[in-house]
């Protein structure tokens, strides 16, 4: 079978790579470090090896030998429920250990798209028996951190080569690649690193408002001056204006109305159908126009209901308010 790499995650859910290449990001990453509230060796400037401990995934990978069945290298990663790559080795001439690639995601949904193609299940079983070693990415295309690299150039690289995972060696080759010899340290994944990342920074936060409790205020200040001169802003627009004119006016009516009903007032008496056929065009207007009146239409319909029911019951044919019934 080909060991065509796949470790490219295409369900990685990290920004898109620049047009830089890795070496170009983590050189102006390494030239200019981002600024952050935290200080070195914390946040963004947090070594991989701390990233690693930090992770509490012991070495974050699944330990496997490339004679294993795929089948089994899979119930291993579930059945430890803390990992969700493999890294898979063998022994050389020599019968030293060496590593001969990982096992990611991105490589069962290749193994998965070749099964679909077989004619019968017998031939789709022999792909989940077959050796590991015929569907992981070669431990010559890894993408790999020593582990004195920060988590802003791990997450360069992984952000470059469209990654979820990196390789934390005690030596890397040329380029971040796999130098032959050099020992696993372990794995680290995107989220590992960003949430020691936003960890670190929350905390720093937190430490500072503490030192200066006003800071702590600024944010909310910044909301308050920008709701001002956001509603200076809607005051100043013409149409705005016109809006708040008849909003101003349809309150001053209905408080009007309600005053009327309250005073039981002998008018209602004398011209109750008048009073009801304006009730009725009043919420039939604020039913149309709701959009610029901003009012709820169920609202408005509700109390043009209830208007209407208490002028009749009350007053139409010669009633007298709350006594009438």
């Amino acid at each position: 079978k080909s060991t065509t790499s796949l470790y490219s995650d295409t369900s990685s859910t990290v920004p898109e790579p620049s047009t830089m290449s890795a070496s170009e990001m983590i050189t102006a990453l390494s030239s200019k470090p981002i600024t952050a509230l935290t200080p070195e060796g914390f946040g963004f400037s947090s070594p991989a090896e701390r990233i690693l401990k930090l992770a509490k995934r012991d070495n974050g990978y699944y330990r496997a030998k490339g004679s294993a069945s795929v089948v089994d290298v899979m119930e291993g990663i579930e059945r430890e429920g803390k990992f969700d790559v493999a890294l898979v080795f063998d022994e050389d001439e020599d019968g030293k250990e060496k590593l001969l690639g990982i096992f990611t995601d991105a490589d069962y949904i290749r193994l998965a798209t070749e099964r679909a193609t077989t004619r019968n299940e017998q031939e789709s079983a022999t792909y989940l028996s077959a050796p590991i070693s015929n569907f992981l990415t070669p431990a010559s295309s890894l993408v790999c951190v020593d582990p004195t690299d920060t988590a802003s150039q791990a997450v360069a690289l992984m952000t470059a080569n469209n990654l979820r995972h990196t390789v934390v060696l005690s030596l890397c080759g040329p380029n971040n690649s796999y130098l032959p010899g050099s020992s696993v340290r372990g794995v680290i994944s995107m989220q590992d690193v960003l949430r020691v990342i936003q960890g670190d920074e929350r905390l720093s936060f937190e430490k500072m408002a503490k030192k200066f409790p006003g800071l702590a205020d600024k944010p909310i200040e910044q909301m308050r001056e920008e709701l001002k001169s956001q509603a200076n802003q809607l005051a100043s627009d013409p149409e705005t204006a016109k809006k708040d004119i008849l909003r101003t006016g349809t309150l001053a009516l209905s408080v009007g109305s309600v005053a009327l009903f309250a005073s039981q007032s002998s008018w209602l008496a004398d011209n109750s159908e008048l009073a009801m056929v304006a009730i009725f065009v009043l919420g039939y207007v604020g039913i149309i126009f709701e959009e610029v009146f901003e009012f709820n239409k169920a609202a408005v319909a509700l109390l043009m209901s209830t208007g209407l029911w208490v002028t009749y019951a009350d007053y139409y044919g010669g009633a007298t308010g709350s006594a009438a019934g």
